[in-house]
């Protein structure tokens, strides 16, 4: 068996890791008073609940840069105005470091964002990430201030592990990682008032950093065996990529800082770090393709995955023939119909990976999306030079619940700037040194199925540029929350983290500020 299909099957079965995504436990209620007046919030009971509300206003979230205010989206009533006196806090904190699968070099702090009271129908019920209050802030942390007992509904509910939090008690608390999806369910009787805590992470300079902890001596001895080298070399491929199960922010760095990783993916950087190789973090977009019934094939399931790609970028429908047009390129040029290279734009040249596309580049760019309607046709931009050690089933279970198209994603509590939005994120480690000056094929894609094995099955085109797809108005394909439907042709904007089901019949409209 060759190394690196030895090496795909080791990363599958032998990194077997840690990749729960929140905590739970109780301590000791909460104490809340007024921030003006000092006086005490009574919890539970109607006068702590009218005296919260009276210095509360309704919450807004944020939809990729924009702050919107929509209460069929979120409805709950926040307060600042509010001193929270919480004793078990630290203890707290320690619990959630040693529960989390976090570096063992990080210092948790906690800071007080703000107080939410749900009433009976209030919800956040889309799925969401939390909008990032500091370049630091790496985990929310939520605890009941006392209604939980008195109170029916309001569960946070998680994309990832079918995992539900809801309060019983006074004092019982639940931690979660920013960056994971999650929503509030509406409140079905009573009201449910917990403190949100912005949860920082430091690393500490000066502590015993573990080099050994998750690390598999089988990855690390095949990523770095010179037979995985020349054997790679054979295929005119330098670097070997893996796609990470979670979604990182750059913080205005050129890469995710590796100290944010977690879970598998902490181990699988451990793993490419104990090689000595050169390791990068860069981010990425996925496409996913799948099948769709036709009538005349009805043995064809539409849920089968017929091929991911990890992109890195996925250009506006409009972005690359633009600029072509400014560049003075012409249809055939473009799309590599001439036999003479294509000059690249000067914007897109960082993801083309060149100055020049080669004839066979451009005609690889057409023809992967060649099924797409002409004016609609988002360009896939394939990484450069990796081999992607994972098919594409371990893709799938990359979390995708969240994402939206053009408005960007959805955020717990106001706009973002778009250098701190959570993005898919691969590891690149050079196994061997490739020529500066030579230009590296495109990346392979990952298939399951052999798209042109059913020829009367059409594909469906998730892009999370615009989360589209293209199918029919006869049947609308629903799968996980990644697509909303492009119905005879016309293109839905997706307005709501979670799977807008469409009437064919109708056209989607972007939620309103």
């Amino acid at each position: 068996m060759r190394l690196f299909q030895r090496l795909c099957q080791a990363v599958g079965s032998n990194l077997k890791h840690d990749d729960r995504v929140f905590c739970v436990g109780t301590t000791c209620m909460p104490r809340l008073t007024e921030r003006a007046t000092g006086k005490l919030i009574p919890l539970p009971g109607a006068a702590g609940i009218a005296a919260l509300l009276a210095i509360s206003s309704p919450a807004q979230f944020g939809l990729g840069g924009k702050n919107v205010r929509d209460l069929s989206v979120r409805r709950v009533q926040e307060t600042e105005q509010v001193d929270v006196d919480w004793p078990g806090l630290n203890a707290v904190l320690a619990e959630v470091a040693h529960k989390l699968p976090i570096g063992p070099t990080l210092r948790l702090e906690a800071r007080l964002h703000k107080v939410l009271t749900y009433s009976p129908g209030d919800h956040f019920d889309s799925f969401h990430a939390d909008s990032k209050r500091d370049p630091a802030h790496f985990c929310s942390l939520a605890v009941d201030c006392g209604t939980g007992a008195h109170c029916e509904g309001g569960e946070v509910e998680f994309s990832q592990q079918d995992g539900k939090f809801r309060a019983e008690k006074a004092g019982d608390w639940c931690c979660w990682f920013a960056a994971q999806p999650h929503r509030v369910r509406p409140v079905i009787r009573g009201h449910r008032v917990v403190a949100l805590f912005n949860v920082l992470a430091h690393e500490e300079c000066n502590a015993q950093r573990s080099t050994s902890a998750g690390v598999d001596d089988e990855v690390t001895r095949l990523l770095a065996a010179p037979e995985l080298a020349a054997e790679l070399k054979s295929r005119d491929v330098s670097r070997v990529g893996f796609l990470l199960r979670h979604r990182y922010s750059l913080d205005g760095e050129r890469e995710p800082p590796a100290w944010q990783l977690r879970g598998r993916d902490r181990a699988l950087y451990q793993v490419a770090k104990a090689t000595g190789l050169p390791v990068e973090l860069a981010t990425c977009e996925l496409c996913f393709e799948y099948f769709e019934s036709d009538a005349r094939d009805p043995d064809i399931d539409p849920d089968v995955l017929s091929r991911v790609r990890i992109a890195r970028r996925v250009t506006d429908p409009d972005e690359y023939d633009s600029l072509c047009n400014d560049a003075g390129l012409d249809e055939e040029s473009r799309w590599g119909y001439s036999d003479e290279a294509v000059e690249v734009p000067g914007p897109l040249r960082h993801v083309a990976g060149t100055r020049q596309l080669s004839e066979g580049d451009a005609s690889r760019l057409h023809e992967t999306t060649w099924d797409c309607d002409e004016e609609k046709r988002p360009v896939i931009w394939p990484f450069r030079d990796v081999a992607w050690a994972c098919d594409a089933r371990e893709a799938e279970r990359v979390d995708c619940a969240g994402e939206v198209g053009f408005g960007g994603p959805m955020w717990g509590n106001e706009a973002v700037f778009e250098m701190f939005w959570y993005q898919h994120t691969v590891m690149l480690v050079d196994v061997w040194t490739r020529d500066p000056g030579c230009v590296a094929p495109f990346a392979e894609d990952l298939y399951v199925r052999d798209p042109f094995e059913a020829p009367a099955s059409r594909r469906l085109w998730p892009a999370n540029v615009a989360n589209m797809c293209y199918g029919s108005a006869e049947k609308v394909t629903q799968k996980r929350t990644l697509a909303v439907a492009c119905c005879k042709g016309n293109f839905i904007q997706e307005t709501k983290c979670e799977t807008l089901i469409v009437d064919p019949n109708r056209s989607g409209a972007p939620i309103q500020s």
